[in-house]
Formats: structure tokens, sequence, C-alpha cells
């Protein structure tokens, strides 16, 4: 078997990779959620409609990883490289992971950073 033919039989075998990649996923949604719902019990502004977005990306990811692609392998494995690589990131940017991640963040003392 060439190192091709045995890339996109991964498309079709699990291995213990792609169930690591699923999970990983499905906790950052939950690590979005609860950091969104920590800013809003302070009293801040977070638009509800952000959370949707890194959801969906973080499913489509945990689909792309487990589930069933349609098509052959070559067509699944590019619908897998489509999901993962265009799809997600434009979703996950979206609802501003990284925005979130510094307003739930305590401000540091001025005098650390002399």
């Amino acid at each position: 078997m060439t190192p091709a033919q045995a890339h996109l039989h991964s498309v079709t075998g699990y291995g213990l990779v792609e169930p690591v990649i699923a999970v990983a996923a499905l906790l950052a949604a939950g690590a979005y959620a609860l950091a969104a719902g920590r800013l809003r019990r302070r009293g801040d502004i977070w638009s509800r409609w952000r959370g949707a977005p890194f959801t969906a990306g973080s499913a489509a990811v945990a689909w792309a990883a487990v589930g069933p692609a349609p098509g052959g392998p070559f067509t699944a494995h590019m619908t897998q490289h489509l999901i993962v690589g265009m799809t997600a990131p434009l979703l996950i940017v979206l609802a501003r992971p990284l925005t979130l991640t510094l307003r739930i963040l305590s401000p540091a003392s001025p005098a650390g950073f002399c």
C-alpha cells in the first residue's frame, strides 16, 4: 500500500486521532458557552448570536473527523479538507473567540508589566 492509499484509507477507517479531535472540538464549544455565560452573568454584553457560528464550526470539525462523508474515498477526503480548512475556521472566527477570551480574563496590575 502506498502512502497516498494509506492516507485515503484513513478517511473511511477510524484511528485514535479522529475521536480525540471530535471530543476536543466539542469541549471547545462547551468552553465557549461557559465563558460567554460567565461574561453575561458579570453584566457585560456578549451577543448570544456569536455562539451559533462557534458551535456550528466545532460541530463541523467533529463531524468531519468521525462522521460519514458522502461519495467515494477521494470525494470524502476532499469534503473533509473543505470543512476543516475553509468552512469551520470561518465560522469559528465569526464568533470572535479571542475577544471573548480577553474579555473574560481579569485585568493584570500595571506593575506586572514593568
